[in-house]
């Protein structure tokens, strides 16, 4: 965690890093538990619950800090759970964009699907670099969301956003090469 002032009191004169030290193990602990195991990275909740905290309420006398410190990380969960399911109901409906070819096609058939595959690969080329990445690793390399999340060391929540991403950019790149 980046340096806190020192100047933050809660009631009672109470240093933000004394908050910190006192409540962190407490409060992972309570994040693990509304977690459920389930996806979280539990650190970062804790962490970006004292972040916020720090950034909404620092320098202000409060009257119950760690009240209100707990009621951010579980904020925190709620808005994670619901953002989750969001992306995946979207992973979920979407359509794969075209990376295949039918197996024997006729001759017009196959200049069409080179002339696809053509477009395919240059919209893959202009995706955000991590986005490509990202993409490549899962779809042409086979490694799922979790193996790709370890293998760059981001969370798989990001390797989702990423392949949504890409997807849309992908369909929209494909719907306008066919008009």
């Amino acid at each position: 965690m980046t340096h806190v002032s020192t100047a933050f009191a809660a009631k009672g004169d109470v240093p933000f890093e004394r908050l910190y030290r006192e409540h962190r193990t407490r409060l992972g602990a309570l994040v693990a538990r509304r977690c459920g195991g389930g996806g979280f990275e539990c650190e970062d909740v804790v962490h970006e619950a004292f972040a916020r905290f720090m950034a909404a309420y620092g320098g202000r006398p409060l009257d119950n800090p760690v009240g209100l410190l707990y009621r951010i990380a579980v904020n925190i969960i709620r808005d994670t759970v619901r953002s989750d399911s969001f992306r995946r109901r979207q992973l979920e409906n979407s359509v794969e964009p075209p990376c295949h070819a039918p197996a024997e096609p006729d001759p017009e058939q196959a200049i069409v699907s080179r002339h696809r595959l053509r477009a395919l690969q240059k919209a893959v080329s202009q995706l955000p670099p991590r986005c490509r990445e990202v993409f490549l690793l899962h779809k042409v390399e086979g490694l799922s969301h979790t193996q790709v999340a370890a293998t760059l060391g981001i969370s798989r929540s990001m390797v989702e956003k990423h392949m949504i991403r890409a997807y849309s950019y992908l369909q929209a790149a494909d719907a306008e090469q066919r008009y």
